[in-house]
């Protein structure tokens, strides 16, 4: 009969446990520095009247899991643009004012053609993905280190 000796064999264990959370922590930091690029992208390419829509970002990270959301009531509309539809006269008012056009006009018009799409988000989002890309290579790249220490 054979047998092998493992030396170290209980720092190899503990490496064993203690991998899930070492690399969940550097995949966090990850997802963050993912996240905080997508935000400042979408920031950027986010169209101004008021900066409502490129100051109102919460973003947030969990193990393992992270969200960026625009809390602006109107974003996804901005974005994503809407088909033709009669919209609320309250909702554009102010726009409408600042503008110095009368909100019928304006709801006239968006009943007519709809608003086109700025897709600010989608462009970050494309824009991120080489931040993504470096930055969960640089966590694998860390979890082998530390686990071969």
């Amino acid at each position: 009969m054979w047998e092998i000796k493992i030396n170290n064999l209980d720092k190899i264990q503990k490496l064993i446990m203690n991998y899930p959370m070492q690399s969940a922590m550097n995949f966090n930091e990850a997802i963050t520095k993912t996240l905080i690029a997508v935000e400042r992208y979408a920031i950027m390419g986010a169209p101004v009247d008021t900066g409502r829509l490129r100051s109102n970002w919460r973003l947030s990270v969990q193990m393992l899991r992270g969200e960026l959301v625009n809390t602006t009531d109107y974003a996804i509309f901005v974005a994503k643009g809407t088909k033709p539809h009669w919209p609320p006269i309250k909702a554009i008012t102010k726009w409408a004012n600042r503008k110095g056009i009368p909100p019928f006009l304006v709801a006239r018009s968006i009943a007519r053609k709809g608003t086109k799409a700025n897709p600010f988000f989608d462009n970050a989002v494309s824009l991120g993905q080489a931040v993504a890309d470096d930055e969960f290579q640089k966590a694998l790249d860390k979890t082998i280190k530390e686990l071969i220490k």
